[in-house]
């Protein structure tokens, strides 16, 4: 009995092509699913709760934030480059490092950080009360991002597999 088996140089080079590409295909789909993330905690920004800005008296915290903080949280908010380390290949969502808002002081003369105005509303302070806007965006929105990574991925294999 001989048996003729036709396709298999076509697969083995689609196999191939598909190995040397799959850092990419991994990049682009975690990509896709930090978008997801990152378009949810944009939205839980833009709901914060704002207030007019006040001098604080004795005991007295901001309920969360200005109007013009909560723009700049949304608008420095983003997805930092892919970083290979290997065996992982990670990326973070997060406020840009060199967004500063408000007047300069003599304690932050720059003015005042969006990372700390974002990490003080999350976990509270000593001025602000604990929102964590942040947190439960990326709970909310973990199912979903999966969702697209897989998608994204599937879409990539095959776009490489049709030829």
């Amino acid at each position: 009995m001989k048996m003729e088996l036709k396709g298999f140089d076509e697969l083995e080079s689609k196999l191939e092509a598909l190995a040397e590409q799959s850092d990419e295909i991994v990049k682009k789909s975690l990509y896709a699913g930090a978008g997801v993330i990152a378009d949810s905690v944009k939205k839980s920004i833009e709901s914060l709760p704002t207030e007019e800005p006040r001098r604080l008296k004795d005991g007295d915290k901001f309920n969360v934030c200005t109007a013009e903080q909560r723009d700049a949280m949304a608008s420095r908010l983003g997805i930092s480059h892919m970083e290979d380390k290997g065996d992982s290949i990670d990326t973070l969502i997060g406020f840009d490092d060199a967004g500063y808002i408000g007047k300069p002081t003599r304690k932050l003369p720059h003015g005042l950080p969006v990372k700390m105005l974002a990490r003080s509303i999350e976990s509270g302070s000593s001025v602000r009360q604990k929102d964590p806007f942040f947190r439960i965006a990326v709970n909310n929105s973990k199912k979903a991002a999966v969702e697209k990574e897989k998608s994204t991925a599937s879409e990539e294999i095959q776009k490489i597999m049709k030829g």
